[in-house]
């Protein structure tokens, strides 16, 4: 592999996010800092930069394929001899996971402040995290994003332990580590069992995803040992975004970790599988075969269903989140059996969307219970009496979560099912909405403590400019995305053309 690095330029993003998260993690162990706002201001200053590097230098420089939609017109560079591809897909997904990653960090200044002793370690691990993240949107082939997979698991796993209840916190720690660790030697011995079907029939750079694509075409039926490969491979990826049957581990991580991360892992992390999940379809799944598309489908079903029915029964807002969370990933899975270019994007604005419904809802949730320490449901009662700013935040985001008009969440649904309609997929449509109105039940539960029950006491929770400043731009992008998406569609669009089309 002559010439490896040539593109190693192109690197700079993670090479400078990497930096800064090992910068971070030094300044925490090797100083005692008293002022919480340093780590955090030196951590998203470094995030902005790259983000605004990523946006004049790719978009504006020698390469133009943010915004194109034009593949013959698109510039697609391959790095370290294929195995990470730049392309619009991943420029557009490292964007909006430094994006995230700002959004969290800001909003975990008061938490960390008050319940977590190692802020270096927080700020520093939130940093690195990205960087797997960026490295599986671009990953070109299976190990590649495996070890994208791993920085972002074990970066995790850490953040998770640093909750301050120690009893839920390290029980969730542990099974988080536990359940990670074995899907990892799932999806490593699933990619074993797709390169040796793959060296067996002499199939060329056996484990990029374009190999295993042309393999997958040359047959009607996947021989077994392919077959038990993608299995493997699925499950592995299936439990990073907890869709039915490898999410049972969703609501008690989301319970025990610090509540940041739990916005970080119901948001970011997600996102970050959704995007791989999204390369690895598209390349190995190209001109699908049928028995795949009812295989997502049922799926689909399954994670709509589950997800939504639990989330009824639950009285701790964590709990309800993270099964609202389970449900929506039955929604992109809609996306995933229809397999097309439209669904595909379809399922980036949704993914998108919910991130910035995700945000709000965790800000709202943070803010409270800095104040309170409360953790239930019937804790928002009365919330519009004690703050009216954060039960209308909370209220617009559960709003645009079940879909309805005017906010993000209504347009992405509405692309979803039109991209299921136009490929006959009338039926499981159907049962999407079904379930939206099943979601719509326990949003407006909540609601209804927030607006008609009363507070245990009038006592005044305040905002400071910081969550404010989270806040409003959360809703911006709720709203605005709402209203306008086309603010974004011409980007998503050539990212969805970009990852689709070879």
């Amino acid at each position: 592999m002559e010439n490896i690095t040539n593109n190693l330029s192109y690197l700079i993003p993670e090479i400078i996010i990497t930096v800064l998260g090992f910068i971070i993690i030094g300044i925490g162990i090797f100083t005692r800092i008293r002022n919480k706002f340093v780590l955090p201001f030196v951590s998203i200053s470094g995030l902005i930069f790259t983000a605004i590097y990523i946006t004049f230098f790719f978009n504006f420089g020698n390469i133009h394929i943010l915004s194109t939609t034009d593949h013959n017109q698109m510039n697609d560079l391959f790095i370290y001899g294929g195995l990470l591809k730049l392309d619009s897909f991943s420029l557009l997904f490292k964007f909006i996971f430094i994006i995230l990653g700002i959004f969290i960090i800001l909003m975990s200044i008061d938490y960390v402040d008050k319940y977590v002793n190692h802020e270096g370690e927080f700020y520093g691990l939130i940093i690195l995290s990205i960087v797997g993240m960026m490295i599986m949107s671009a990953a070109n082939e299976l190990l590649t994003a495996y070890i994208g997979l791993e920085l972002l698991s074990f970066s995790l796993y850490i953040l998770v332990s640093l909750g301050n209840d120690p009893e839920k916190t390290n029980e969730s720690s542990i099974k988080y580590i536990l359940l990670g660790g074995f899907t990892s030697a799932l999806v490593l011995y699933g990619i074993s069992q797709i390169y040796t079907e793959l060296v067996k029939n002499d199939i060329v750079n056996p484990t990029f995803f374009s190999s295993i694509g042309i393999y997958a075409t040359q047959y009607e039926n996947f021989p077994p040992l392919f077959i038990f490969g993608l299995f493997l491979l699925i499950t592995g990826l299936g439990f990073k975004i907890a869709a039915v049957p490898f999410h049972t581990w969703a609501p008690d991580i989301y319970e025990g970790a610090p509540l940041p991360i739990a916005g970080y892992l119901a948001t970011a992390s997600k996102l970050a599988g959704i995007a791989l999940i999204l390369r690895i379809f598209a390349e190995i799944f190209e001109g699908s075969h049928s028995s795949l598309i009812i295989i997502v489908a049922i799926l689909a079903i399954l994670t709509m269903s589950l997800g939504n029915i639990t989330a009824i029964a639950q009285t701790k807002y964590r709990r309800l989140i993270a099964y609202s969370g389970i449900s929506h990933m039955g929604y992109i899975l809609v996306g995933l059996a229809t397999n097309t270019i439209d669904s595909y994007s379809a399922v980036i604005l949704h993914s998108i969307g919910y991130a910035f419904s995700g945000l709000l809802i965790f800000g709202v949730l943070i803010s409270f219970y800095n104040r309170t320490n409360k953790e239930n449901i019937s804790d928002l009662s009365g919330l519009y009496k004690t703050n009216s700013f954060l039960a209308l935040c909370l209220t617009i985001a559960l709003l645009s979560t079940a879909g309805l008009p005017f906010f993000v969440g209504f347009i992405s649904k509405f692309y979803l099912f039109l991209a299921a309609v136009e490929q006959d997929l009338l039926w499981l449509v159907i049962i999407a909405l079904i379930n939206s109105l099943i979601s719509l039940y326990y949003y407006l539960m909540v609601i209804k403590e927030i607006y008609v029950n009363e507070p245990d006491g009038i006592q005044v929770i305040s905002t400071n400019n910081i969550e404010k400043l989270v806040l409003i731009s959360s809703l911006i992008g709720v709203i605005g995305l709402g209203i306008y998406p086309e603010i974004i569609m011409d980007a998503i669009n050539s990212a969805s053309i970009s990852v689709f089309i070879r």
